[in-house]
C-alpha cells in the first residue's frame, strides 16, 4: 500500500497520509485490545454477580435462622422464668403449710424442759469430815410458753 501512496500522491501529502495509517493500525490494535480486556472484565462482572447472588440467598435464609434463634432464645427465657415463679411458688406454699402445722402445734401451749447439770454445791460433810464437798446433780426447769 505505501507503494500505491509514493507513486500515485506527492511526497508530502504521501508521508502524512502514511502517518495516518500508521496511527490507525497503532489505534486498532489497541482496540481490539480494550475490547479483548472489556470481553474479559465483563466475563469477570457476570461471575461475581453470580456469586453475589448465592451469597444473597445464604445471608436471607442466615436472616430467617437468626430469627429463629432469637424467638427460641425468648421462648426459653421465658419458659425459665416460669419455671422459676412456680418453684418459688411452691417453695413458698411449703413454708406456709409448715409454719401453719407449727404454729397449730404448738399454739397456746406450754412445754416443760428439763435440763440437768452438774453443779458444784455442797450437800453435807461426810464421814464426819467438816467441809468436805462433794458435787451432786441440780435440776434446772424452763417454762415457755408460745402464742
Amino acid at each position: 500500500m505505501l507503494d500505491l501512496i509514493s507513486k500515485n500522491l506527492p511526497a508530502q501529502v504521501g508521508d502524512v497520509l502514511q502517518k495516518r495509517l500508521a496511527e490507525a493500525k497503532k489505534l486498532e490494535e489497541q482496540v481490539y485490545m480494550l475490547q479483548e480486556t472489556v470481553r474479559i472484565q465483563t466475563a469477570t462482572v457476570i461471575e461475581i454477580q453470580t456469586e453475589l447472588d448465592d451469597y444473597r440467598v445464604f445471608d436471607e435464609r442466615n436472616k430467617v435462622m437468626n430469627d429463629r434463634e432469637k424467638a427460641l432464645e425468648y421462648r426459653e427465657h421465658a419458659i425459665f422464668l416460669d419455671q422459676a415463679l412456680y418453684e418459688l411458688k411452691v417453695e413458698k406454699d411449703k413454708t406456709e403449710f409448715c409454719k401453719s402445722v407449727a404454729l397449730g402445734l404448738v399454739k397456746n401451749t406450754e412445754y416443760r424442759k428439763e435440763v440437768f447439770g452438774t453443779k458444784p454445791f455442797p450437800i453435807g460433810s461426810t464421814n464426819n469430815n467438816p467441809g468436805w464437798v462433794t458435787q451432786g446433780q441440780e435440776s434446772m426447769s424452763e417454762v415457755t410458753k408460745s402464742e
